[in-house]
Parts: structure tokens; C-alpha cells; sequence
């Protein structure tokens, strides 16, 4: 594991170890829960994030080989995105590594299934690679959507 996400983790492990209750860590305004949705059942966070929603993944391919598991599903997705108490956002990858081979990945059924005016897509532009400034456009972009009250952050020339 590289030093970044041993980093993560580690302050991730010490949080949960201070404090085993999710909504307590709601409070402190600096913090991040990783949870699983079915543990988030009854919690409620300020922003909420669902990833990975993409076909075969969620819903699971198992999910799809019968209807009460697709159904069990959706009431997942269902507990998942009424979490967020102020903002909700839902992300997918386009594609996907699969022993090394990128492969393109369909956007969930449920996506389709939610009403278009509550919906603000943004995409990110495909890039061969990204400069360190591309990426700090990139975040400050993320972060003005997030936090539309404060000024977005500007990546700063480098000398």
C-alpha cells in the first residue's frame, strides 16, 4: 500500500477507534465517514456520497439474476441517497480496470430512474494525463460545487 493511503487509513482507524459512533462524527465539520450503506441505515450526514454506481456493480451482477434481489437493490440505493441532509452526490467511473485492461462501464439503471430536475451531471473531461495544475482546476472546481457559499480555491502558477 503506498504512503498516501497508509496515511489514510491510519488516521481513518484512529477516528473510528475514538469513536464508534457515525453521527457523532457528523458534528465535527473536518471528518469523513466510510461506511457501507447498509450500516448507514438510520444516520443521517450533511453530504453523502455514493460511488460506484454502475451496472453489475450497484445493482451487483448477482442482484440482477432475480427480481427480489434487483429489488432489494434499489431499496438500498433508496437508503443510500436519503442519508444526505444537504447534499447528495452520486459518482460513477466510466471505465473500469479488469486484469489490466480498461473496460468502459454503463451507468447504473438507477441513475435513470431518478427525476432529471433534481439532477446536476458533471462530467470530467478525458485526459491522457494531468498536470498537478489540471488536477488543482479539478478540485477547486469539485469543491465550488460543494460549498457553493465560499469562493472556489485557484490552483496557484508555479514559479
Amino acid at each position: 500500500m503506498n504512503t498516501f493511503m497508509t496515511s489514510v487509513f491510519s488516521r481513518f482507524q484512529k477516528k473510528e477507534d475514538a469513536s464508534s459512533d457515525p453521527q457523532e462524527d457528523d458534528k465535527n465539520e473536518d471528518c469523513v465517514s466510510l461506511m457501507t450503506i447498509h450500516a448507514a441505515k438510520g444516520l443521517e450526514f450533511k453530504n453523502v456520497y455514493v460511488v460506484g454506481l454502475e451496472e453489475n456493480l450497484f445493482p451487483s451482477q448477482m442482484a440482477l439474476q432475480s427480481r427480489a434481489e434487483l429489488e432489494e437493490e434499489r431499496r438500498l440505493f433508496y437508503v443510500g441517497i436519503t442519508r444526505a441532509r444537504e447534499r447528495l452526490w452520486l459518482t460513477r467511473g466510466a471505465a473500469r480496470l479488469d486484469r489490466g485492461r480498461g473496460l468502459p462501464r454503463a451507468p447504473s439503471r438507477f441513475l435513470d430512474e431518478l427525476p432529471p430536475d433534481f439532477i446536476r451531471p458533471y462530467e470530467i473531461a478525458k485526459q491522457e494525463e494531468l498536470s498537478s495544475d489540471a488536477i488543482g482546476d479539478m478540485a477547486a472546481a469539485f469543491l465550488a460545487m460543494s460549498k457553493p457559499e465560499e469562493p472556489a480555491p485557484t490552483a496557484k502558477p508555479r514559479a
